[in-house]
């Protein structure tokens, strides 16, 4: 009896910094949380909703369904700001 064990090639492996980020039209259904996944350096957040994709570096900023952006990446934001910047 000959046990089959799929092997993946190195060639078609694809690795998490080099993959374009998922980027979906929101729903209502979207919920943003930390993954444990890093993406050149950053944290990378996942939609349980649509699935899209975000990291810090993105200029955008990732909203749950009830238009909050969720403390994580809120303090993220606040971080990155300029310290003269108006609220």
């Amino acid at each position: 009896m000959t046990l089959f064990r799929p092997t993946r090639s190195r060639d078609t492996t694809t690795r998490v910094d080099l993959a374009p980020l998922r980027v979906r039209p929101c729903r209502d259904l979207c919920s943003w949380h930390r993954t444990p996944v890093e993406r050149r350096g950053e944290a990378m957040f996942a939609c349980r909703g649509c699935g899209s994709q975000w990291v810090p570096g993105e200029h955008w900023t990732p909203r749950d369904r009830d238009g909050a952006v969720p403390p994580d990446i809120l303090a993220i934001r606040r971080a990155e700001a300029p310290e003269d910047a108006d609220p």
